[in-house]
């Protein structure tokens, strides 16, 4: 088997990432964490992880700091923090997300020309399917 020493640490590196998420996916009933970057001169990306849903939004900046921030908080226990008009995302997405990337150089991938042609369409398809529940 071909490069398998490198299949073994690539796998190693994933499932660890993976089981750190999943460790701070189920911190994140206790605790609100986000990380917050200003990647122009007036906005801001912020990704917030709360009672097991991660929140991505863009906002107005007012500082001229662009430095990476990582905050937390520590939540009551009868407080859920509420996101209106954004869209939320389940937490336990990310760790299987990751996982699947350890998981890729251990898969076959011959695959024929028509295999390659009905997967492209399906991604195509998903891919629209999201934009169209995003603008609606």
């Amino acid at each position: 088997m071909k490069y398998r020493k490198l299949r073994i640490v690539w796998s190693l590196v994933w499932g660890v990432a993976a089981m750190l998420l999943a460790v701070l996916g189920v911190r994140s009933y206790s605790h609100i964490n986000w990380v917050h970057h200003q990647y122009s001169a007036s906005h801001y990306f912020r990704a917030t992880i709360a009672r097991g849903s991660v929140v991505f939004e863009t906002r107005e900046y007012w500082s001229t700091d662009d430095a990476v921030h990582w905050n937390e908080e520590r939540l009551p226990a009868n407080v859920t923090p509420e996101f209106p008009g954004l869209r939320q995302l389940p937490y336990w997405i990310v760790p299987i997300f990751f996982g699947f990337i350890g998981a890729a150089p251990w898969l076959r991938w011959q695959f024929s020309l028509r295999t390659l042609l009905i997967v492209t369409t399906l991604v195509a398809v998903g891919l629209g399917l999201v934009v169209y529940a995003l603008r609606n």
